[in-house]
């Protein structure tokens, strides 16, 4: 439930966001209230991109799981900054003396980014576990399997793969190792998913994941006893999808505690009785919105 939420932007660019009539310095608050999965042409960076989304997707979800774990990661990221900053710096001076200059973050980062790496690995157990269900249902053609990578060497403390790779962090002026290098890999069969799967598989796996994202956190709300839930966006979902695979896609998102925007270029070929809920349709055009 997103009620009292309230952003607004001017014609100046100022954007001024509320919650319960009460100005908000930032999103947190309202991140709390509105947990959000979006379904876009971007979701696809998910399989094809660098790391980056892949990290985001397991923070989102271990904020919303526990949202004490946001305090975290500020954390570790500002030990990060911190360290990056000092190596450029210290990049032309002995190591003996970088090494001193940096223990203090070198620490810092060690006992923030192995708590951090805990809590990830935690949650993309958890993850994997509610995803396999849906990719039975929705792609039940493949085998997947999702192997966390924490970023460095676990069978070492993070501090000694610090003290280790100093040199390679001087010389690149940029730490090399620890949670901010942290990845899913996914595979279905042997291969690697995104040189697999077709554009419409991909789109599958996408929604499956996403799906699952869902239900973790929409789970954990209930257990908060609060009534918050997702609330899911998707932007042309017949988009790469045949009538089938949107149909399925569909009757997941009704058995989910979750409210559903979906926009599509085309008139959509699902109904409302496919879409097993109370629904509207509206219709754009020339800015003006109209039920359809």
């Amino acid at each position: 439930m997103a009620a009292g939420i309230g952003l607004s932007k001017s014609r100046a660019g100022k954007t001024e966001l509320n919650l319960l009539s009460v100005p908000q310095d930032n999103w947190k608050d309202v991140a709390e209230r509105l947990p959000v999965q979006l379904i876009n042409s971007e979701s696809f960076l998910i399989l094809d991109g660098g790391a980056k989304p892949r990290r985001r997707l397991l923070d989102w979800a271990m904020f919303h799981v526990e949202h004490s774990s946001l305090n975290l990661l500020r954390r570790f990221n500002r030990a990060l900054k911190q360290r990056n900053s000092l190596l450029k710096t210290l990049h032309t001076g002995s190591r003996k003396k970088a090494l001193e200059a940096l223990l203090p973050w070198d620490r810092e980062f060690s006992e923030s980014g192995t708590a951090l790496n805990i809590k990830r690995q935690e949650i993309a157990t958890k993850l994997d576990d509610i995803l396999q269900d849906y990719l039975n249902r929705l792609l039940p053609y493949f085998s997947f399997e999702l192997i966390y990578k924490p970023g460095w060497d676990v069978s070492t403390s993070l501090l000694s793969q610090l003290e280790s790779s100093i040199d390679r962090d001087l010389a690149s002026g940029t730490t090399n190792f620890g949670p901010h290098r942290g990845d899913i890999v996914i595979y279905a069969g042997k291969s690697i998913a995104k040189e697999t799967l077709s554009r419409g598989q991909s789109k599958m796996f996408v929604c499956s994941l996403k799906l699952a994202l869902g239900k973790m956190v929409s789970d954990r709300y209930a257990d908060y006893g609060t009534q918050y839930s997702p609330v899911f966006l998707l932007d042309d979902l017949p988009s790469e999808l045949d009538n089938r695979n949107q149909e399925l896609v569909l009757h997941e998102l009704a058995n989910l505690n979750v409210q559903c925007f979906i926009t599509s270029v085309d008139k959509p070929k699902f109904t409302k009785e496919k879409l097993k809920r109370d629904a509207r349709m509206f219709h754009v055009e020339h800015g003006k919105i109209a039920e359809a």
